[in-house]
C-alpha cells in the first residue's frame, strides 16, 4: 500500500508540532547528515552505504491538513515544499533565523490544496496512531480559505492487519491509477509549471 498513490484535497490547519522546516541533507543521496564531532572532519551521511561528506540545506515541511472530517500529516520535501512556499530554502535561511518559523511558511495555514500522496514508511509525529503522507504532486491550489476546518475528536478502531489505529470516520483517499504513461507525465508537468510560476514571480521581488 505504501507505493499506491492517492488524491486528497485538504486545507492546511497548522504546522506539525516540534518539527523543523529544513534539514541538513547529504548532497549526494539527500539523506540526513550529521556533524561527526570535533575529532572528525566535516559531516557524515546517515546512509551507511554513502560516503559523501558534503551537505546542503533542504526543505522538510510537515503540515497538518484537514478535509473537515479528520486531520492528517502531510510531508513535503525540497522542490515540493518550494512550490508551496514560493522561495528556495537557501533564500529563507539567508533572511530568517533557521530556528524560527518564517512568515512565508506560517502563511500556508488556511491554504487549500489537492495533493497526490503516498503513505509514508514513518508514522505521523503529531498523531502517532495515524499514518503520515508524503506529497508526490501538487495538482491544484485553491488559495486562502475563510475558515480553517475544525472537527471533533475521533474514535479509533484497532485492527490486527494494520500497524495503525483506524479512525471510524477516516476521510476517503481516492486511489490514483494512471491509465497511460502520458497521464503520469502530465501530472508531473502540471506540478512543474506551478513551481516555475512561483520562481518567476519571486525573481521580480
Amino acid at each position: 500500500m505504501q507505493n499506491q498513490l492517492y488524491e486528497c484535497t485538504v486545507t492546511i490547519t497548522k504546522l506539525s508540532p516540534n518539527q523543523s522546516w529544513w534539514y541538513l541533507a547529504c548532497r549526494l543521496c539527500h539523506s540526513k547528515s550529521y556533524f561527526q564531532g570535533s575529532g572528525y572532519k566535516g559531516y557524515k551521511c546517515s546512509s551507511e552505504k554513502c560516503t559523501c561528506t558534503q551537505t546542503d540545506y533542504r526543505y522538510k515541511l510537515c503540515l497538518m491538513g484537514s478535509d473537515d472530517t479528520f486531520e492528517l500529516e502531510f510531508v513535503l520535501f525540497d522542490k515540493k515544499a518550494e512550490q508551496l512556499v514560493g522561495k528556495p530554502v537557501d533564500k529563507l535561511l539567508n533572511i530568517h533565523d533557521k530556528y524560527f518559523i518564517p512568515p512565508e511558511i506560517n502563511g500556508l495555514i488556511g491554504q487549500k490544496y489537492t495533493f497526490i500522496v503516498k503513505i509514508s514508511a514513518k508514522k505521523s509525529f503529531a498523531k502517532p496512531n495515524s499514518p503520515s503522507f508524503d506529497v508526490q504532486y501538487i495538482t491544484h491550489q485553491f488559495g486562502k480559505q475563510p475558515f480553517i476546518p475544525t472537527f471533533q475528536k475521533q474514535e479509533y478502531i484497532t485492527t490486527g492487519t494494520s500497524s495503525f489505529a483506524t479512525p471510524k470516520h477516516f476521510p476517503a483517499l481516492v486511489p490514483i491509477k494512471y491509465k497511460t504513461a502520458t497521464e503520469q507525465v502530465y501530472a508531473l508537468m502540471n506540478s512543474f509549471v506551478i513551481l516555475l510560476a512561483h520562481r518567476t514571480i519571486y525573481s521580480y521581488i
